[in-house]
Parts: structure tokens; C-alpha cells; sequence
């Protein structure tokens, strides 16, 4: 499966003057929510999945940042936690091998109680990138600021364009918790299945018993 798409290089335009003021933008399944600046765009391009959807802003301030947001579909819904980290180091190194980008540093991310991969690197498409990586559901999401300042990236508005990112939906169970309802599941069906075998044996005896009440006593032959 294909994650990462020349759709990076539409997205990536030099920061103009939009004016800054952040409200909250969502996409059209309301798979999560995020404040961004401006006014929002949904660009799209031939080289895009099917599935994929990308939300665009920028600002003026702390030197201009573009936010993007990337999310396509998995082939199947991620269940558990460490399925979904592993599918974020993926993504990563995916991202640096595609973009040839240099990474500053990297490092494990929670998000929402996602699990997911975080890096800084430079040389993305000649900028400094934040970018951001998770799998929740049955979606995989790419979240990034990137900006030809790399102190941009520490700025207020980076933090806030991350910090206000939030799934909608359950995440996805640790091995732990799946294991203790699938034991406890499985304890309450051998329960069931006990009590209705135990049942239909009284039945059956209950059922024997009363034919043999109902049955002639034969006569002795003479």
C-alpha cells in the first residue's frame, strides 16, 4: 500500500497573507478536529489516492508556516496498539527514504492515547518539517508544519496547531486490554455452553424418566 503521494508537493506553497485567525476544521467523515489559521483549503491533485484527503493552511506569523494534514485508508481497521505503531515507524521510514530529508531527531508520540512516530528534519522540499504520524481505525494520518525557518517550528502557532489535533472515536486497545475481554468472553461463553449441555442433560434424564413412568410394566409369561 501506497501511503505517501506526490500530493506533499501541491501542497507545498510559500506561505501568503492570510489573516490569523484559527477556528476548528474537520473533514467530511469527522474523523478528528484541529484548530488552523486563515482559511482552510482542500487541495486535490491526479497523483492522490482515491481515499486521500488533504487539508491545507498557512500563516504569516513566526516567519510563515504551512500546517498539513494528510489522511488515506487501510486496508483494515487497526485494533491494536502495537499494530499501530508499527504502522507509524513505517510511515516514517517511508517519508525519509521518498523525500530524502535529513532528520534532526525522531521519537515515539502519543496522541489522543494513539500511539504514533514523530520527527524534525530538514530539506523537505527545501524547508524544515515537523511531521507527525498515526494509525486510528481504519485511517493512517500525517500531520506536519513546515516552515524555511526551522525556529518557526518551535513557534506558539506550531504548538497550537498540534496540541489541538484530536481523533474522534475510540482508540485502538492495548494487547492487555483485548486479551482480558477475550478471556473474559470466552469464560462467560464456556459458562453458557456448561449451563445449557447441563441443562439439556436434565432435560434429557427428566424427559427418560417420565417415559419410564408412562411405559406398561409387561406381564410375566405363564
Amino acid at each position: 500500500m501506497c501511503i505517501l503521494t506526490p500530493l506533499f508537493c501541491v501542497l507545498l506553497l510559500l506561505a501568503g497573507d492570510e489573516p490569523d485567525q484559527w477556528k476548528e476544521s474537520s473533514p467530511p467523515d469527522g474523523s478528528y478536529s484541529v484548530m488552523l489559521p486563515g482559511s482552510p483549503t482542500e487541495p486535490s491533485t491526479a497523483g492522490a489516492r482515491e481515499n486521500e484527503h488533504a487539508v491545507r493552511a498557512e500563516t504569516a506569523a513566526a516567519g510563515g508556516l504551512v500546517f498539513l494534514i494528510i489522511s488515506d485508508e487501510l486496508p483494515k481497521k487497526v485494533t491494536r496498539t502495537e499494530y499501530a505503531q508499527e504502522i507509524a515507524r513505517g510511515m516514517e521510514r517511508g517519508f525519509v527514504r521518498r523525500y530524502m530529508v535529513t532528520v534532526i531527531n525522531s521519537e515515539d508520540t502519543v496522541l489522543n492515547d494513539v500511539p504514533g512516530r514523530g520527527l524534525t528534519a530538514s530539506g523537505f522540499n527545501g524547508r524544515f518539517v515537523r511531521w507527525e504520524a498515526y494509525a486510528k481505525g481504519a485511517k493512517v494520518y500525517q500531520i506536519m508544519a513546515a516552515s524555511v525557518d526551522e525556529r518557526s517550528l518551535q513557534a506558539e502557532e506550531a504548538k497550537r496547531f498540534f496540541a489541538s489535533f484530536r481523533f474522534h472515536g475510540s482508540p485502538a486497545q492495548s494487547t492487555t486490554e483485548q486479551d482480558r475481554e477475550y478471556e473474559l468472553g470466552y469464560a462467560i461463553g464456556t459458562i453458557l455452553v456448561d449451563l445449557f449441555v447441563g441443562a439439556s442433560v436434565i432435560i434429557g434424564i427428566i424427559v427418560i424418566l417420565k417415559h419410564l413412568r408412562q411405559t406398561p410394566k409387561r406381564k410375566p409369561v405363564s
